[in-house]
């Protein structure tokens, strides 16, 4: 952290959203359990205003940090109150590592249903029509290693126009970074790469078979054939859950699988996907 005694203003550096967003709900509470009053004073600007008698501390979030302006006698406290938080979500890491069984969770997820006709609502129909584009299709990935996989990915994105060219390298090392988090390899040969990002307003997604299949550390320990890249706005709320559920449904069937994996063309494979919709 920096302290600037004039200014007094104080700043936390996060290496990802999503340390950063987890930080914020840990800072949040502890206030409120110190007895302070914490408002959203501009939920664009992500400012909140922190008051409690006569203190009085307004915070900021952005993506990469946590800034807190105050006055001089309340920077230990701060830095105190930080701590604690960061300490707390620790300890609660440490647990959730000692719980989880991520391989008998992610394996009910492709249990092939009974009833394989897919029951999809009007909101998710629209959704999954837009999901995929024609362009954003390759039935043949040459890719031999999960990096040389993610990179065609990446190059789809940019050649079917959802991205900019410019973004091909940020969008690599996001979707590289979210595979050394945990690996989106699933099981039955499918893989759900993906990101939060805010270089993208909408949901955007590619597809990719790779007919050999490659390893992609998915938890059954089976080769990878089919990937659905799916970058999701950062800010804007897409049900991006919802829509992998139904694609997990659509994929545990085998049938779907295999048709996938044995397409001829870009054409063929996404009119297979487009029966989603």
């Amino acid at each position: 952290a920096r302290v600037k005694s004039d200014k007094k203003h104080i700043t936390y550096d996060f290496p990802n959203r999503e340390t950063a967003e987890l930080l914020l709900a840990k800072i949040i509470d502890a206030f409120r359990h110190e007895g302070f009053y914490v408002h959203l004073l501009d939920i664009r600007r992500h400012l909140y205003a922190i008051r409690k008698e006569d203190t009085f501390i307004t915070m900021r979030y952005s993506s990469w940090k946590i800034v807190f302006d105050c006055r001089e006698e309340d920077v230990p406290f701060i830095h105190t109150l930080f701590y604690e938080a960061l300490a707390e979500l620790q300890r609660i890491m440490r647990h959730l590592q000692s719980l989880t069984d991520r391989k008998t969770i992610g394996e009910r997820i492709f249990d092939e249903p009974v009833n394989t006709r897919l029951r999809v609502n009007g909101k998710e129909k629209a959704l999954l029509s837009r999901m995929f584009v024609p362009n954003g299709m390759e039935y043949n990935l040459q890719g031999k290693s999960k990096h040389e996989i993610l990179e065609e990915l990446t190059r789809l994105f940019i050649d079917s126009k959802q991205l900019p060219p410019e973004r091909y390298n940020d969008t690599l090392l996001m979707l590289l970074d979210r595979e050394r988090d945990i690996s989106t390899g699933m099981q039955d040969g499918i893989a759900f790469p993906h990101a939060r990002t805010d270089i993208v307003h909408r949901l955007i997604t590619v597809v990719g078979v790779q007919k050999e299949g490659i390893d992609f550390n998915s938890f059954d320990g089976q080769p990878a054939h089919i990937f659905i890249a799916t970058l999701i706005p950062a800010e804007k709320p897409e049900p991006y859950l919802k829509l992998m559920a139904v694609l997990s449904r659509f994929l545990s069937v085998e049938e779907n699988r295999e048709r996938m994996i044995a397409c001829s063309s870009n054409r063929e494979l996404y009119e297979i996907l487009r029966e989603l919709a």
